[in-house]
């Protein structure tokens, strides 16, 4: 049974944090691919006051039984009180593209 494969999208307060975080869960083999969109901007309540900022976004490929290792490792190395990490399923795609990502994510543990 193949597991299912997961996209996470992430914000970031700059480019160089995003980076940060992307490597080392590369690094790690708990994500097969980050991309990482500079320059967009958030608008949300923070403390009872509406903020709006530039954050960054990023897009991170994983299966599904690795979700929870990476949001709690974006959590340790993130800079926010309370990042945000979403979770999504990846449905459909290019076969080739979703067999490289189980590839890319495959540890020597498992």
């Amino acid at each position: 049974m193949s597991s299912a494969l997961r996209l996470l999208y992430v914000t970031a307060p700059n480019n160089e944090e995003a980076h940060a975080i992307a490597q080392a869960l590369i690094e790690k083999r708990l994500i097969a691919c980050a991309n990482i969109f500079p320059q967009v901007q958030s608008v949300y309540r923070w403390n009872e006051k509406i903020q709006i900022d530039s954050e960054v976004v990023m897009t991170l490929k994983t299966e599904e039984e690795l979700v929870q290792t990476v949001i709690d490792m974006i959590c340790e190395l993130h800079s926010y009180d309370v990042p945000c990490v979403i979770s999504l399923p990846i449905e459909h795609g290019s076969r080739a593209y979703l067999d490289w990502i189980k590839k890319e994510c495959q540890t020597e543990s498992r």
